[in-house]
């Protein structure tokens, strides 16, 4: 059965070339969804006690670092 060995490795080399050139698959570091904890904090408490200039910067914050634009650093 020759042929049916050469079919396989042939479909073997064909999705490790695939694999390959799609490159490395990029991980979310976060295990929640920041869009859904931004939405519950300007729901809750939060939006007592700040105003939503400074809500909007912690939400543009948290995309850029999850989109991998931006070390993780200290929000002054």
């Amino acid at each position: 059965m020759p042929f049916i060995n050469e079919r396989l490795e042939a479909n073997r080399d064909a999705i490790a070339k695939n694999r390959a050139d799609s490159g490395p698959v990029r991980v979310s570091r976060f295990r929640f969804e920041p869009e859904a904890v931004m939405t519950r904090l300007r729901d809750t408490a939060l939006r007592r006690h700040f105003d939503p200039e400074f809500l909007n910067r912690i939400q543009r914050r948290v995309e850029r670092q999850r989109c991998g634009r931006e070390p993780i650093r200290r929000m002054t």
